[in-house]
């Protein structure tokens, strides 16, 4: 288990295979903007560096959300 610092854990693995593909579908700058972070914080999510628990919950729900437009 990694151990905690200063920004937090990475983003889980199915996470960020998640969000990566959202990324390859639509852009960097467009998935940020809709997501509500920022690209820098998109970008280390995606690299699977340390980030901040608030940018782990904006990534769960903009994925989720995702999931509900498919569904329809």
């Amino acid at each position: 288990m990694p151990t905690p610092t200063k920004k937090g854990n990475p983003l889980a693995a199915s996470l960020r295979k998640r969000l990566a593909a959202a990324v390859l579908k639509k852009s960097e700058r467009q998935v940020a903007e809709t997501c509500g972070c920022s690209r820098q914080a998109l970008a280390r999510a995606l690299a699977g560096l340390p980030v901040y628990r608030g940018t782990v919950a904006l990534v769960e729900r903009y994925l989720e959300y995702l999931k509900g437009t498919r569904a329809r």
